[in-house]
Parts: C-alpha cells; structure tokens; sequence
C-alpha cells in the first residue's frame, strides 16, 4: 500500500469506526432503497444517463424544485444524506485526492476534500453519488484529480456522466446557451463564464459538457461556431486551449 493510500483508509477508517459506535449504540444509519442500473441498459453512459434521472425525480420531488442545477450544495448534500442514506463529510484529504466514497450494508459514505474551487467540490460530491447509486463502492472508490471528459474507466465515465446530467441538464444548457450566445452561436469569454456562475460548475465541465451537446444558436448560426478554442465539431477541444477564458471563468465561479 502506497503512503498516500494509507492516509486515505486511515481517514475512511476513523468514520468506519464511528458506525460502529452508532451500531452498537442500536442507531445504524437508515440506509433507504436507492435507483440502482436498470438490468436491460447495457452501456455505461446510457447508465449514467438513467440514474441520473432516476435521482433527479426523487431529488425534486423531495425538495421542491423543478431542476437539481438550482440547488445550492449545501442543499443536495442535505437532501442525499435523506433521500439515499448517503453520510457526505468534508474534511482533510491528501493531497491530490478530490473526494473517496465507501459503501457497505452498514453505511455509504462520501469523503470531499475542502477547496477554494467550490465548483470543482460540488461536481466531485455529484460524481462521488453516482459510485453509490451505481453500487461502484463496495470497496473504497479514491478519486484524484476527477476530469470530465477525460477519464478511461468506464466506472468512471459512468459516474461523470451521472454528475454531468443533473448539474447541466441538456435542455437548461442549451436553453441558457441560447440566451447567451452572440449571433454566430459563439460564447464570449463573458458568457462562458455566466455560464459557469449560472450551473455553478468548473469551467472544464462545463466545456466537456458543451462539446457533448453542442447547443446550437435559436437563429439557425454556424455550427461550427466556437468559444475562444472550443469548436462544436471537435468537442476534445476544451477551453484549455484558451487561458484567459478559463482565467476569466475561474474568477467569476470564486465571487
């Protein structure tokens, strides 16, 4: 076992105990049914794609809202711990490891490093629910370094597209993007990041989810319009192409 993943399981080890107090205090956390992948959905992504509605039905619901991207995260973190027994705590991690989840008969567990990127955090506690509900944790799940749209694994990528679903929803994004763009169905550096205030997600997620989707402008624009280096067509290229949008996005998304 290498140092740093010993320093992960010490620090899931220390709440393992604490259910185990819990147990023998006779207050097991309540552990309430969960969507799980439906058995006829084959590929991963399409998995992602239903458990994320599956969850956003029980999440609206519950608190009231039409959409999960207007909820604060403070809120969904309530709302996970009632609505799926899911137990979120934020707290030191090593370093480079964004978040860890663990689930067992006994509990399910979500471990988040503190951040000043809050919107990094809110989409590595998405990711980190869609392990559980995915049943991915059985054993402990370390994420470092959770890069939408860049991860092999299909685990993973599951659990990415999970996250992507209900925090940047297709017809909110493409709805939004059409509020913004300019008249050739580009987004300024400005609107790229109203965008990432508005879905209070990174500005990398938000353009993987962009290239995913490719919203096209309510006028008809070029669909090979583009975004300071982010081009409908070839949706690999990301905003990292172009710093001073991301620099700008960054800014925004701190405020």
């Amino acid at each position: 076992m290498t140092p740093r993943r010993g320093r992960v399981s010490d620090a899931a080890d220390r709440f393992a105990a604490a259910y185990e107090v819990l147990e023998l205090l006779g207050r097991p956390p309540e552990l309430p049914p969960m969507p799980s992948v439906r058995p006829d959905t084959k590929r991963f992504v399409d998995q992602g794609r239903q458990l994320a509605e599956d969850a956003v039905g029980v999440l609206t619901a519950a608190e009231g809202h039409r959409t999960v991207a207007g909820l604060e995260t403070d809120v969904l973190i309530t709302a996970g711990t009632r609505m799926f027994g899911v137990d979120v705590a934020v707290t030191c991690l090593p370093a480079a490891v964004d978040g860890l989840t663990w689930q067992t008969d006994a509990f399910r567990l979500v471990l988040i490093g503190p951040t000043e990127t809050w919107t990094r955090q809110r989409f590595t506690l998405a990711h980190e629910l869609g392990h559980i509900l995915a049943r991915d944790a059985q054993e402990l799940v370390v994420e470092s370094h959770v890069a939408p749209g860049r991860q092999k694994d299909l685990t993973e990528v599951r659990a990415n597209v999970f996250a992507a679903n209900p925090l940047m929803s297709a017809p909110e994004i493409r709805d939004r993007f059409r509020q913004v763009a300019d008249g050739h169905g580009r987004l300024t550096a400005e609107a790229f990041s109203e965008l990432v205030v508005a879905f209070k997600v990174s500005p990398s997620a938000l353009s993987a989810r962009l290239g995913q989707l490719r919203p096209v402008a309510p006028w008809g624009g070029d669909r090979r319009g583009s975004c300071h280096g982010w081009n409908r067509q070839r949706p690999s290229e990301t905003t990292s192409t172009s710093p001073s949008l991301t620099r700008t996005a960054v800014s925004s998304s701190r405020k």
